[in-house]
């Protein structure tokens, strides 16, 4: 299916106004998008009749994006059209607000009506300001600017289950190309040390990965954006988003750079659905693929203090929820789904050889790169078909161990002693 949006933005106000459509619907009596509580809707529904819908306001949100709330809508075309205005004035998850200085959206301000794990081609047009430098993780082919604002248009560049905005009149971008990338990075002006050195080092990782997993599911692009916030950071093929608050506390350091290689690691590892607890497979493999960079890039010394932290905090779990049962609202998420599955990877090539063992994660990666299918069950599928059946029982008893402070993890997982 696909979106053509048009968004007016309006940052001094806080303002969003947004209309357009959604085109080949998949055929059935009935369906559930949703949308950021706070936004008025105005007409949303199939052409003949834009009022066949509810707004459950006392619904229950989709995970990960608390304030959406569903819209139920009585579907009898495959096309429906919407139009909708609300503000975003106060930061949402952290990371999306609309200010004078920042517009970042994205699917955790629910900015646009979606389905969760579905996923969509768009065509997005959008109104901002004249000053403000704009990046998506679509492609800009076009813009037109007045004299009070520019108008982009901007296409995705691959199937995709969000639609993100960054735009602020503080941002600089540059960029460099090689025979086989464009490398895009867009840095706060307050912080020119944040462009130092980041795109080389990034490319090298990319090219790098790229030779152990196989090419990245969108070959040729990277744009690394540091947003001028505090806040967390996230992927978005084939971008991904910093904090540029925190980044300039930590400019080039090894600790920066295997950030930098976990979230670009996500232009491979992102084969899971992120909402279920299958994404341990996603950040697992991002994790892993950033110690294997950061080993690369940067030797043992500074390895040897994540595998200290990695071992650590596993001894120092809060929960005793195993890796596959881990919700994204568990405090041991990430624990669990980064550094306790980076040491079972670990462990693996210890077990059964690097090479063999990256030779499967080439593989599993290979099969579900196009449709985010990706599950526990799959991984330990393929695992037995080409490292054996140890291998699957391998993977079975550390993806369902509770307690890590019952095993000597430097002896029993890495081999260490």
């Amino acid at each position: 299916m696909k979106y053509f949006i048009n968004a007016k933005i309006y940052p001094e106000f806080h303002h969003i106004e947004v209309s357009g459509k959604l085109v080949d619907l998949p055929k059935q009596d009935q369906i559930t998008f949703y949308l950021n509580k706070n936004f008025v809707i105005q007409k949303f529904g199939i052409i003949d009749d834009m009022w066949k819908y509810f707004f459950d306001l006392d619904g229950e949100a989709p995970q990960y994006v608390a304030i959406a709330r569903p819209v139920h809508i009585i579907l009898e075309e495959d096309t429906v059209e919407f139009q909708y205005y609300g503000t975003v004035n106060d930061f949402i998850d952290d990371v999306n607000i609309i200010v004078p200085d920042l517009v970042e959206l994205a699917i955790y301000s629910a900015w646009f009506p979606f389905i969760p794990g579905v996923l969509f081609d768009y065509s997005l047009e959008i109104e901002l300001p004249n000053e403000y430098t704009v990046i998506s993780n679509g492609v800009i082919t076009s813009e037109k600017q007045n004299d009070q604002c520019t108008i982009y248009h901007v296409s995705s560049i691959m199937p995709t289950l969000d639609i993100v905005i960054c735009a602020s009149p503080k941002l600089i971008k540059k960029s460099i190309a090689s025979e086989n990338l464009l490398a895009q990075i867009v840095y706060p002006r307050d912080f020119p040390q944040l462009s130092e050195g980041k795109l080389e080092a990034i490319s090298e990782a990319y090219n790098q990965l790229g030779r152990i997993l196989g090419p990245a599911k969108q070959l040729g692009y990277l744009t690394i954006v540091f947003s001028p916030r505090y806040g967390w950071g996230y992927a978005r093929t084939p971008m991904f988003i910093r904090s540029g608050q925190y980044a300039a506390q930590q400019t080039n350091s090894e600790q920066d750079h295997h950030v930098d290689f976990h979230e670009m690691a996500h232009f491979w590892w992102d084969i899971a659905d992120p909402q279920t607890t299958n994404d341990w497979i996603n950040e697992g493999g991002a994790e892993y693929s950033a110690f294997i960079l950061s080993k690369w890039f940067h030797g043992d010394k500074f390895i040897n203090r994540l595998l200290y932290d990695y071992i650590s905090h596993s001894e120092e779990s809060i929960t005793n929820t195993p890796i596959i049962l881990t919700e994204s609202t568990s405090p041991d998420r990430y624990v669990n789904r980064y550094q306790k599955v980076t040491l079972m990877y670990l462990g693996a090539e210890k077990q059964f050889g690097i090479d063999k063992f990256r030779f499967f994660l080439k593989a599993f990666y290979t099969k579900y790169k196009d449709n985010k299918s990706a599950t526990t069950e799959n991984f330990l599928e393929m695992a037995e078909d080409y490292l054996g059946a140890e291998a699957s029982r391998y993977f079975q008893n550390i993806l369902n161990l509770k307690s890590w402070k019952s095993i000597n993890i430097r002896k029993d997982i890495l081999k260490l002693e």
